[in-house]
């Protein structure tokens, strides 16, 4: 997920968030938080989100990333 999408998510939840504490109350400014730590250690169990992160290797000719696995680059199709 990249920065903006992060952002955007952030925002949401916030606003989210926000929405909950006027409609619950001080039990909804309890319950946040609480949520939150929850989510938290869930990320932390599974992992994170790296986990899929693919590893890139430079092509030789013009320098351009590449996915490790490719054969040629995609920028100027110089075998890798």
């Amino acid at each position: 997920m990249d920065t903006g999408s992060k952002l955007v998510l952030s925002g949401f939840l916030t606003f989210v968030a926000l929405g909950f504490i006027l409609v619950a109350g001080p039990i909804g400014i309890v319950a946040i938080p609480l949520v939150l730590i929850v989510a938290g250690f869930v990320e932390m169990a599974s992992g994170g989100s790296d986990s899929t992160a693919t590893t890139s290797v430079n092509c030789e000719g013009c320098g351009a990333p590449n996915d490790e696995d490719a054969e040629a680059c995609h920028h100027c199709e110089e075998p890798l």
